[in-house]
């Protein structure tokens, strides 16, 4: 199996007091396809990712000129493709080992070697070895 990592850009524009002012911020900017409102908080209105970094700041200044506030965070992106031929058989085996995670945890990330695990929610973070 191979692994590939990418940086993928995301605009943030808030925060709002209420997932509503979230909305109607969504709204005033024309409900981009690529954008969220959240519905819980932080609310905030999220945009991308983005392929590229330039493509993140042309949208971030659209918006600071609407009078928004922006922010812009890079995120590492990673894709697994299987190497060699496919199995003709592939039995479900249990994972060697299964590492718990808070219950908000919506990211993981992996180190490059594969040895370090950071899984992440709202307000919490956890590193794993």
């Amino acid at each position: 199996m191979t692994t590939r990592a990418a940086t993928r850009a995301t605009v943030t524009v808030g925060p709002y007091a209420s997932a509503a002012e979230a909305q109607q911020a969504l709204r005033a900017m024309g409900s981009p396809p690529n954008a969220a409102a959240a519905r819980s908080a932080p609310f905030v209105v999220r945009l991308g990712p983005y392929a590229d970094r330039p493509s993140a700041e042309a949208a971030y200044e659209s918006l600071k000129l609407q009078g928004f506030t922006v922010v812009i965070t890079d995120e590492r992106s990673y894709s697994f493709v299987r190497s060699g031929p496919a199995p003709d058989v592939e039995l479900w085996r249990e994972p060697s080992r299964v590492q718990d995670a808070r219950v908000g945890s919506r990211r993981v990330a992996l180190s490059d070697d594969g040895s370090w695990v950071l899984t992440a929610g709202p307000t919490t973070a956890g590193l794993w070895q």
